[in-house]
């Protein structure tokens, strides 16, 4: 199972892209553009890293249209 969060962040200068583990799901998320973003699963995390570069794509394109 994978989890997205999204979430607006008050700081819109902040940016970047971390990943962490801690005994359960690994988690990649980042902040930019105003949002905060999580995708956390039981995957490993080349693969969770796809999955958060395709759901950043959607969203940049989400927020073009």
């Amino acid at each position: 199972r994978i989890s997205l969060f999204v979430t607006t962040e008050s700081t819109e200068n902040a940016k970047g892209t971390y990943a962490a583990t801690q005994d359960g799901p690994e988690a990649v998320y980042w902040l930019d553009k105003g949002y905060g973003c999580a995708v956390v699963g039981s995957l490993p995390r080349e693969r969770l890293n796809e999955v958060a570069r395709n759901a950043y794509t959607q969203l940049v394109n989400g927020l073009a249209s």
